[in-house]
C-alpha cells in the first residue's frame, strides 16, 4: 500500500503482488480524489476530479543486498470524472470517462531488516489522457517482494 499524488489529487495505491525469481505478478487498484475545502466559496459546484483504476501487471525486478527496483506494465480499466466546459463562474460540465489502458509502474525501495522505504512512479496510458503520479511506500514485515 502507498499514498501519493496525481493529477486528480491524493492517491491511494493498493497492490497484491506475487514474486517468482525476478518476475512480479501484480493486481493493482488506484483511487484518487480531489481534495476539497468546504470553506472555499463555490467549490461545491465544481465536478469533483476523481479516478479509479483496476489493473493486472507483469514486471521484472532487480534486487541487490538492501536495494530493490522493478518495472511493470499490463492492462487496466480506468474510470474518471473531469471538469469540462465552464458553464458559470462556479459551474463546469462534468465529464465521465471509462476506458481500457496500459497501467505501468516503476518502483525502488531500500530495505533495512524488516523495514523498507521507497517510492514509485505510476500511470496509465489510454486513448483519452495519460495519467501519472508518484507514491511514497513504507513496507513492514517479510511479505514484501
Amino acid at each position: 500500500m502507498g499514498i501519493g499524488m496525481s493529477y486528480f489529487g491524493p492517491t491511494g495505491c493498493y497492490n497484491f503482488s506475487f514474486a517468482y525469481n525476478d518476475n512480479i505478478f501484480t493486481i493493482r487498484w488506484l483511487d484518487a480524489d480531489e481534495s476539497r475545502f468546504s470553506f472555499v466559496e463555490g467549490v461545491k459546484e465544481f465536478p469533483r476530479l476523481s479516478m479509479k483504476e483496476k489493473g493486472i501487471l507483469f514486471g521484472r525486478s532487480y534486487r541487490k543486498e538492501f536495494i530493490f527496483m522493478s518495472i511493470s506494465g499490463g492492462i487496466g480499466y480506468v474510470t474518471w470524472q473531469d471538469r469540462g466546459r465552464k458553464i458559470t463562474e462556479y459551474q463546469y460540465e462534468p465529464i465521465n470517462i471509462t476506458t481500457y489502458g496500459i497501467p505501468f509502474e516503476a518502483r525502488f525501495r531500500f530495505n533495512i531488516g524488516f523495514l523498507g522505504i521507497g517510492g514509485a512512479w505510476f500511470g496509465n496510458i489510454n486513448n483519452h489522457k495519460i495519467l501519472s503520479g508518484g507514491l511514497l511506500e513504507l513496507s513492514i514485515g517479510v511479505l514484501y517482494y
